[in-house]
């Protein structure tokens, strides 16, 4: 059983959700209490039985899950890649993914062409350039956001401020260590 106290009144569930500025408790699929625009979360005192859990570590976690959500929303929707056609856009969802390494496969095993499309068209044959040129702005998209996911993680966990934390968005700035190793790896 989890037990809340917020401004002075108790309420009890079995499971606390935080997000930036907001906390929420529940019982079952039921909100028991919600806290919404909350700028100091300094008057609430969550305890787990006996255990006081600290707010900081739970609005870590929410932080930590937000950010891979991001990473992956970013990642799946994909990129633009200039063709034989133009311009084209390929979403990068895990089966996408899986299509463009196939697609490879093929061209290595010595395929003239491989068949593919690009979002809302229609399917069409690929040179072997254009599958490289494909397969190598895939790779390096979700290398990029992967690589940036961890280094934004790495300084999450560090956090010790309740605003410092509120403030993390995916895409902002890294610190200047973080963004230093970033591009160190990434050779930019």
């Amino acid at each position: 059983m989890i037990t809340v106290t917020a401004y002075g009144e108790q309420y009890q569930g079995d499971r606390v959700s935080m997000g930036a500025g907001s906390l929420t408790l529940y019982r079952g699929d039921e909100v028991v209490a919600a806290f919404g625009g909350v700028t100091d979360f300094s008057g609430f005192v969550i305890k787990e039985g006996t255990k006081k859990v600290s707010l900081l570590d739970m609005m870590r976690d929410s932080k930590l899950e937000e950010v891979n959500a991001a990473a992956q929303q970013t990642i799946y929707a994909g990129i633009d890649v200039e063709t034989s056609k133009g311009e084209e856009h390929f979403s990068l969802t895990g089966e996408d993914q899986t299509n463009i390494q196939n697609l490879m496969l093929q061209i290595q095993a010595g395929q003239s062409n491989a068949l593919y499309h690009a979002d809302g068209n229609l399917c069409r044959a690929f040179s072997p350039t254009e599958v490289m040129t494909l397969a190598t702005a895939a790779t390096a998209h979700k290398t990029f956001h992967l690589t940036y996911c961890n280094h934004l993680r790495q300084y999450i966990k560090g956090i010790e401020d309740y605003g410092e934390m509120k403030a993390i968005q995916y895409g902002m700035e890294l610190p200047p260590e973080l963004a230093a190793s970033m591009a160190a790896l990434l050779g930019v």
